[in-house]
């Protein structure tokens, strides 16, 4: 790869980036969209917070609109997961409704088993993409994004919250 142009447009850093054969082109943000964070601190919010915790196996950090601010190695939302679990997080956390039936996160079902004002208890459930090993996940949103977290057994989803809960604190209090 070869650096091609490093341009800054409405505050954000960018440096596009020209692949081997001059036909792919990638865009880096220098700083993400939700408040100035670097994408590689959010990435260490991940790594560090959450699966280096032990507590959690796979997580991701999603914009409120949709869009990875970070995941865990391999993990993947879909778009159209995203565009889900945003549209769900706005209805239940703006108090529209009770809460939702269940999210579909990396190809694998949750059924929602509980929850509170600003966050969602899933339980894994049997579904054509079933993984035996995936016992639940947890969801919570911030002022300006939705942490994901999925935990395997044999971990207790009361073992992940408090994990998943304290990094949601730590970035409210941050303005995130």
């Amino acid at each position: 790869m070869r650096l091609i142009a490093l341009t800054r447009m409405e505050g954000l850093d960018h440096a596009f980036e020209l692949l081997d054969d001059d036909k792919y082109w990638i865009a880096w943000h220098g700083r993400a969209a939700t408040g100035g964070l670097c994408m590689g601190e959010w990435q260490r919010y991940v790594d560090d917070n959450l699966i280096g915790s032990g507590k959690v196996n796979r997580a991701a950090i999603v914009g409120l609109d949709g869009g990875i601010l970070a995941a865990s190695e391999g993990y993947k939302l879909s778009a159209a997961e995203q565009s889900q679990l945003s549209k769900e997080c706005r209805a239940v956390f703006s108090g529209g409704e009770d809460q939702v039936g269940g999210l579909v996160l990396a190809g694998n079902k949750f059924l929602t088993s509980g929850g509170d004002e600003r966050s969602l208890f899933l339980k894994a459930t049997h579904s054509i993409n079933y993984d035996p090993r995936h016992a639940g996940a947890i969801v919570v949103q911030t002022k300006q994004c939705i942490i994901v977290a999925e935990y395997d057994a044999p971990l207790q989803m009361a073992e992940s919250i408090p994990v998943v809960e304290s990094l949601a604190d730590e970035l409210i209090n941050a303005g995130y």
